[in-house]
């Protein structure tokens, strides 16, 4: 595992100049790299000299930016937050050439959004906080053209209201993004022509035993519609038999669980009207949760990032998701917690903040049991039911 100091030193080798961001405590620390598409790298709660437990291809960082293209050929250098934008399927998409069938060997990743600079403009005098900004161009799968601009301010923070309660005392680190857009083109963007969405994904190292928890508005469907969504999305990478959702994870009564180990391809997202405004992963191994909390407006449109053909309405996306990737044999398994923005109706000049916090939590069994319980709905026997349903799901295959 990597000290910070480590990654310090390979962004210095490769001609990057990281953001160093600090708590007031000395010791949390928080890495951003404006230069890698204005992302968060890696989080510490143990200053410099301290691991970093994020996941980062470090080689892919040494050898540089690679040619991008359709069949997802991108320069992927992991980190706890990047910057994309939605909707990625559907009439709107932003990950689709016009008229290319919307499956996976046609998927690329738009220029803007890989690897592209951004360049900082204010720093706060004690290292708590950095802004960056960066312009963008795209194209939607309709054809509309965006011109606009991006701005970030990622802060590290000092306090975490997973803590509230009688908690012993545990470690954390933590760190707020305010992602603003602005639309600086001259035409407005509207429901026919499609309309942005602010998209953060933290990629995270899948292990063996990491369980992602979606808590869910409970409530009848008739009223909320489903707890999750998920085969819609499937189906760009198992057009014809997408898994079934037992196969991926458990539905409980206020949460879904999923295996995030690498062993299958899994996306579930919580629909607007049953998002809570948090999601997390668990490793019962080793302690440890990552939360994910960000702003969440009910009674907003969200774009829908299903691919075609579908028969969901283009503003009926969530606002909370989580993709596990399938293990390649050369490298380790990962998963993301993302987080989007409403539907960015912006006239001309108009600017749209969407706000995200990650935090990094490290205590002992009943700390970490107690957060799980009090904030996403999981106790023990829950963990213990979803491996009795994986392990005869798992038979019957």
């Amino acid at each position: 595992m990597p000290t910070i100091q480590d990654i310090l030193q390979l962004l210095e080798n490769t001609g990057h100049s990281p953001a160093v961001l600090r708590g007031t405590d000395g010791q949390k620390v928080v890495v951003v790299v404006p230069s890698l598409a204005g992302r968060v790298l890696c989080t510490g709660s143990a200053g410099l000299v301290g691991p970093t437990d994020s996941y980062i291809l470090e080689d892919q960082i040494r050898k540089g930016p690679i040619q991008t293209g359709p069949g997802v050929i991108w320069n992927n250098v992991g980190g706890e937050e990047r910057i994309w934008l939605g909707p990625e399927g559907g009439p709107h998409a932003l990950f689709f050439s016009p008229g290319a069938a919307q499956r996976i060997e046609n998927y690329w990743i738009p220029s803007a959004l890989d690897l592209a600079p951004f360049q900082v403009t204010d720093v706060h005098r004690n290292g708590q906080y950095v802004t960056i900004s960066a312009p963008a161009s795209l194209n939607n799968y309709a054809g509309t053209h965006f011109d606009l601009e991006i701005t970030r301010r990622i802060e590290i923070l000092d306090d975490c209201p997973f803590s509230a309660g009688a908690y012993p005392e545990f470690a954390f680190t933590g760190f707020e993004s305010r992602t603003w857009v602005r639309n600086t083109g001259t035409q407005a963007w509207t429901r026919d022509s499609g309309a942005l969405s602010i998209w953060t994904i933290g990629q995270f190292p899948g292990r063996r035993q990491t369980v992602v928890l979606l808590p869910f508005q409970p409530g009848a469907e008739a009223e909320l519609g489903p707890p999750i969504s998920m085969d819609d999305y499937l189906r760009m990478f198992y057009p014809e038999h997408p898994p079934r959702r037992e196969e991926i994870g458990r539905l409980g009564e206020h949460c879904f669980q999923f295996r995030a180990n690498g062993d299958v391809m899994a996306k579930a997202e919580l629909p607007t009207r049953r998002c809570l405004g948090r999601i997390a992963s668990l490793d019962p191994d080793r302690l440890e949760m990552r939360i994910v909390q960000a702003s969440v407006y009910p009674t907003l449109d969200y774009a829908c990032s299903f691919v075609l053909p579908t028969t969901a309405d283009p503003y009926s996306g969530g606002a909370m998701s989580s993709f596990s990737a399938a293990r390649n044999l050369d490298e380790q398994s990962y998963y993301e917690l993302e987080s989007l923005s409403p539907a960015l109706f912006l006239g001309p000049g108009e600017t749209f903040c969407h706000v995200s916090r990650t935090y990094h939590l490290r205590g002992d069994e009943q700390t970490i049991m107690e957060i799980c319980r009090r904030h996403f709905f999981t106790t023990p026997s829950d963990l213990e039911d979803f491996e009795r349903q994986r392990s005869r799901v798992t038979a019957s295959c």
